[in-house]
């Protein structure tokens, strides 16, 4: 494998270091994609810019670099991901939209990042593919709600800096939530919900099989897992975060490699040890299987001697996303059967139960 298998990959990701869950979110970003085990994008065709490189400066000329290196390379594809606070000054009762850059000064708003200016950086980059980012933004990192106002004047919003930019089949700008809603993220993790969905996406883990992440497997991903998680961080069922993607005149382009490899479904047999017959023709079938690769198999002679059965088999349930029970009357009117709560344990997976005898 090439030290970089995606060697048309530029990327700048940004972090405002104003709030330290996006500089979390840009490092982690950062580490997958020139990691050339994952993303494989050639380190020198990365920018980060978190802490005190995050300036205005600093990220108009990290632009800047960009531009020139994509000049060189027709073939570029090129990932911007800024993650920090999107807002809006009121101003003559039309909002004008702002980056705030780590250098930002609340007495002086021309030290924040207008739409215009960053549209006029980002529209020059003459990329055929390429996708823009905004996780706008974590509110609860400045102790500031969506729509309040600082001393300054700055109201926080989440929809990103869209209009402007130029867009068309190979340019997707994505938000990591509606306007009206939060970019939520997670403490124990230290990272943001979104970013979390997305490094995963970007892993590969629903493109398992194919060479490269295309933008459309992104998006899927994003969208099922986004709320998803949001809901199990909030413990409720309502749809808190929904990640917003521009897809008019779109036409899908791959955006990384792909490493990941999908685990082997693992399929546990379930039966009584006194179905050792049965038990042994069920292995000799699914070993062929195991064999070539298509699953792992764990059954009840796995179990160690002097283990509590019960909870042996709960733990190896828990694992497995395939059941095959071998029904008997032995199976039947064993206690093992009568209090595992097979109903329970068999929530979100397959079981496939198999008459060994007639009970």
């Amino acid at each position: 494998m090439p030290n970089s298998p995606f060697k048309n990959g530029y990327a700048v990701i940004i972090g405002v270091q104003e709030d330290i869950l996006a500089v979390s979110d840009a490092n982690k970003l950062h580490k997958i994609l020139i990691d050339t085990q994952k993303a494989g994008y050639p380190t020198g065709q990365v920018q980060l810019l978190t802490e005190g490189e995050a300036t205005k400066q600093g990220i108009l000329d990290a632009l800047k670099k960009l531009k020139s290196q994509v000049d060189e390379n027709p073939q570029a594809t090129v990932l911007i991901y800024y993650s920090g606070h999107g807002g809006q000054f009121p101003k003559d009762n039309e909002p004008q939209y702002y980056l705030l850059p780590s250098d930002y000064k609340s007495a002086n708003r021309s030290t924040a990042i207008s739409k215009e200016e960053f549209s006029k950086h980002v529209n020059e980059i003459k990329a055929q593919k390429m996708m823009l980012i905004f996780d706008c933004c974590h509110a609860d990192g400045l102790n500031l709600e969506k729509g309040a106002e600082r001393n300054d004047g700055f109201e926080a919003i989440t929809e990103p800096i869209r209009t402007g930019l130029d867009t068309g089949s190979g340019r997707i700008v994505m938000a990591s939530c509606r306007p009206n809603q939060k970019s939520y993220f997670d403490r124990q993790k230290q990272q943001g919900i979104f970013t979390q969905a997305l490094i995963e996406a970007l892993h590969g883990k629903n493109s398992a099989g194919k060479e490269f992440v295309s933008f459309n497997r992104i998006c899927e991903y994003l969208t099922e897992k986004v709320p998803l998680y949001v809901q199990e961080l909030l413990k409720t069922n309502e749809i808190k975060q929904v990640p917003v993607f521009n897809l008019e005149k779109f036409e899908g382009f791959d955006v990384c490699y792909n490493s990941y490899k999908a685990p082997n479904p693992k399929v546990f047999i379930i039966s009584d040890p006194l179905d050792n017959l049965f038990l042994k023709k069920m292995k000799d079938y699914l070993q062929v299987l195991v064999q070539q690769g298509y699953i792992e198999q764990w059954d009840i002679e796995d179990i160690p001697p002097f283990a509590i059965v019960e909870k042996a088999l709960e733990e190896k349930l828990e694992k497995a996303e395939f059941v095959v029970g071998l029904i008997s009357k032995n199976f039947i009117n064993s206690p093992i059967c009568k209090k595992l709560h097979l109903k329970a344990l068999m929530q979100g997976k397959t079981f496939t139960p198999v008459l060994a005898q007639i009970c």
